[in-house]
């Protein structure tokens, strides 16, 4: 596989992330431009380490094994590990004009699908601090915040699994260290949950049959991803036949130009699991495919510049985007569409960066324009999400660094939730599986 690179991060983006690590740290490895190769010689875990697992004992997620309330109340509320503190996961709708509705989340009930995410890096220290042997990490509350901020409110429509990983942490991904980074330890830790997750849970508890399953990733959790789906699931048919769509995000997931698939090209990302690309309202919803973006806000006619910590790639790849909003409604894939921002509050976040309001989040409909845009100089090509609208959201960025990383979910939240139940339903209807 390709090199993994990394620049240097500047000393004012690490004072930002470092700051948000102590509350939910919505990042991962900055300037990555592929995924990474798992083939080491780490000791695997004993056994592998959940944050949330449906039926697992306290479980952070608060889903039984069939994916309804573990523990039910007249709100759905999560709890954490840690401080074993609770929050729901509603919402305070705000309108252009000021005012607020509320709009609160349902308690799943035996949802019949699967979401399998992978957080981002949010550990300011390794996890465990002593990585020899097979020591396994612990469930913190920063992962578990970072999980509810970005996947939480999809907690109403699948049963949640997040495997607790030795991923690299911040000390190792922000230390100046301008070397290729080794995420072998935490890609083995993800393929090792997927293999007890394939083999024990995502056979249905009451038919026996295997599950619709959604692979859910940001940063440093979709490049985890990409190496699973490379090591396992790619050419794997009965894998590949459950898998509903893989929302990887914040990762350069790398085709040839004008292709939805690698085939026989060794650089990209996939070789034959293809992009999702709709022809338009009428066509079908995709299944078993990918959605991949990572945003910025560029000025008119600006390319990213070679600087730029994703969304480059030489003159005859390109880093594949997918606007969720066009592909849900079928507009063309390059149109602008309105997004619909769904922001963690103080409650989800535990920290000054979350909006002060007294649910989980807070959304902004119409607030937000979203744009899979792109071109090509003489340094390569460059294709991103741009975004637009409210500047008070979504700050312009000048090309460089990590452009709107931290919020790739958070932005466009409302339409990826919606997406990810659309393509739900569209496996449902074409597979016989146990909820049919």
């Amino acid at each position: 596989m390709t090199p993994i690179s990394v620049r240097t991060a500047r000393a004012q983006r690490w004072r930002r992330l470092a700051g948000l690590a102590a509350g939910i740290a919505m990042l991962a490895g900055v300037g990555l431009t592929a995924a990474c190769d798992a083939t080491s010689t780490a000791e695997p875990l004993a056994e592998p380490v959940w944050l949330c697992r449906p039926g697992m004992a306290n479980n952070p997620c608060n889903q039984d094994r069939f994916g309804s309330p573990q523990t039910s109340g007249q709100t759905f509320t999560v709890r954490r590990p840690q401080s074993h503190t609770r929050t729901d996961l509603d919402s305070t709708v705000l309108a252009r004009d000021g005012s607020t509705t509320l709009a609160p989340l349902a308690a799943p009930d035996r949802p019949a699908v699967d979401c399998f995410y992978v957080y981002p890096t949010v550990d300011p220290l390794a996890n465990p601090l002593d990585r020899t042997g097979n020591r396994p990490p612990k469930p913190t509350d920063i992962e578990v915040d970072t999980t509810l901020a970005q996947v939480g409110r999809l907690i109403s429509d699948c049963r949640m699994f997040v495997p607790n990983y030795r991923q690299l942490p911040m000390t190792q991904v922000f230390g100046g260290n301008t070397g290729p980074l080794d995420f072998s330890l935490g890609a083995h830790d993800i393929e090792q949950a997927w293999d007890q997750y394939w083999a024990h849970d995502n056979i249905d508890p009451v038919t026996g049959r295997h599950r619709g399953v959604l692979l859910l990733g940001h940063s440093q959790g979709s490049y985890d991803l990409q190496t699973l789906i490379q090591q396992r699931i790619e050419g794997n048919q009965r894998m590949r036949s459950h898998l509903i769509s893989a929302i990887l995000l914040g990762a350069d997931t790398i085709v040839p130009i004008g292709q939805d698939r690698g085939a026989n090209d060794t650089e990209a990302t996939f070789r034959s699991l293809p992009i999702c690309t709709r022809s338009g309202s009428a066509a079908p919803v995709p299944t078993g495919c990918v959605v991949a973006f990572s945003t910025y806000r560029q000025s008119p006619g600006k390319l990213l510049p070679p600087s730029a910590r994703f969304g480059r790639a030489d003159r005859t790849h390109q880093v594949a985007c997918v606007n969720p909003a066009a592909l849900l409604s079928g507009a063309p894939a390059s149109s602008t569409t309105p997004i619909t921002a769904q922001m963690p509050t103080m409650a989800v976040t535990q920290h000054r960066t979350g909006r002060p309001f007294g649910t989980g989040f807070v959304r902004y409909p119409g607030a937000l324009t979203a744009r899979c845009t792109g071109g090509i100089d003489a340094e390569g090509t460059a294709h991103w999400l741009q975004i637009g609208g409210d500047t008070r959201l979504a700050r312009p960025t000048t090309g460089s660094g990590l452009g709107l990383h931290m919020d790739d979910w958070q932005f466009a939240q409302d339409d990826l939730d919606a997406l990810a139940v659309a393509q739900s339903k569209a496996w449902l209807a074409t597979h016989t599986g146990p909820h049919m």
